[in-house]
């Protein structure tokens, strides 16, 4: 009898242990919960805040890129009185132009920069003065690196013949006259491709609209067509009308005016 009462006991003593067992593993309570959806929340908005401040800074970048492209171009011509691609002197002006070993020609010396060309999405690469005109500023000791003096024009590739865009792709010199579309005179083109036509495809451009209107926004008059800063016309979502679609796919390829 002793022992039964024994047993029993000890019954008693494992189920209550098995019931505080359980009840330390049911889960969590209201306020573990609502902390542990705070702490997410938070994660999730430093990751939003992180990838705003991270678009912002390239396009504060993007703006300083053409500043400085521009005022090269500018302190070339007040140099050389000549635009860099098309000076027809080069060789014997600009130190270390040399066709051997630097793979740097002469221009035409007409002021266009290779061809006027009247449709903003046409491959340039294959005029020869829109590729000299990153060697001649190269050598000329204004582009701070942004190319290679000695790479080869003819075969062009982003961060060796033309400077890489702070999105993606680069940067082409392209003279327009496309008077359809208000896109004359000298321009910077951002692009994804290095060679060929721009394609229309939405996605495989260098820069979204949001990021473009606020490029466009910050240096000239924020309207997607006329002015200094112009996006991509065709049908890659890019822009409704004047205005730029507000989304964030990589949509838009853009031109700003040098002079």
């Amino acid at each position: 009898m002793l022992e039964d009462r024994q047993q029993f006991s000890l019954s008693l003593c494992d189920g209550e242990e098995k019931t505080k067992y359980k009840n330390n593993v049911a889960g969590f309570t209201l306020v573990e919960l609502a902390i542990g959806m705070i702490i997410i929340g938070l994660l999730i908005g430093g990751v939003i805040k992180g990838h705003q401040i991270l678009q912002g800074a390239k396009v504060n970048a993007t703006i300083t890129q053409v500043e400085s492209y521009k005022a090269a171009v500018n302190s070339f011509y007040n140099s050389y009185d000549a635009l860099p691609g098309d000076m027809a002197t080069a060789q014997q002006r600009i130190p270390g132009c040399d066709e051997v070993d630097t793979y740097c020609r002469n221009g035409d010396g007409n002021m266009v920069i290779g061809q006027a060309i009247d449709n903003p999405s046409y491959d340039v690469s294959q005029y020869e003065e829109t590729t000299q005109f990153w060697k001649h500023l190269t050598l000329s000791g204004l582009l701070a690196d942004s190319v290679s003096s000695d790479s080869n024009p003819d075969i062009p590739v982003w961060g060796e013949t033309h400077p890489i865009s702070k999105f993606r792709g680069g940067w082409h010199a392209v003279y327009m006259n496309d008077r359809n579309y208000g896109i004359y005179g000298l321009h910077l083109r951002l692009q994804a491709n290095v060679e060929g036509d721009m394609p229309t495809d939405p996605g495989v451009h260098p820069i979204s609209p949001i990021n473009a209107h606020h490029i466009d926004r910050k240096i000239d008059d924020g309207y997607s067509t006329g002015g200094d800063v112009q996006a991509e016309y065709g049908v890659s979502g890019c822009r409704i009308g004047t205005a730029y679609a507000e989304q964030s796919g990589e949509n838009c390829f853009m031109f700003f005016k040098i002079d």
